[in-house]
């Protein structure tokens, strides 16, 4: 790729690389809201405690959000040709 490179080729490894970066950042995005949202409700309780509804914000909230990543990472998909 670096060997013969173009206009065309370097516009090629641009969309890639601006591709993942807005995969990164959703990701990131995602799992760090999870992550506070899961720390408000369960950070002062024993993990044996409330364990039914864990698995029920684990349904509710941790599925949508890795829905929406597969989403994301489905839509986004560019290699470089």
């Amino acid at each position: 790729m670096w060997e013969d490179i173009n206009a065309a080729s370097f516009g090629k490894v641009r969309k890639v690389v601006t591709a993942n970066q807005t995969i990164v950042g959703g990701v990131l995005c995602g799992l760090t809201v999870k992550l506070r949202g899961w720390e408000n409700e369960f950070e002062d309780q024993p993990l044996d405690v409330n364990l039914r509804k864990r698995a029920q914000f684990l349904q509710d909230e941790m599925r949508l959000g890795i829905e929406k990543v597969a989403a994301l990472l489905t839509s986004n998909k560019t290699a470089p040709g």
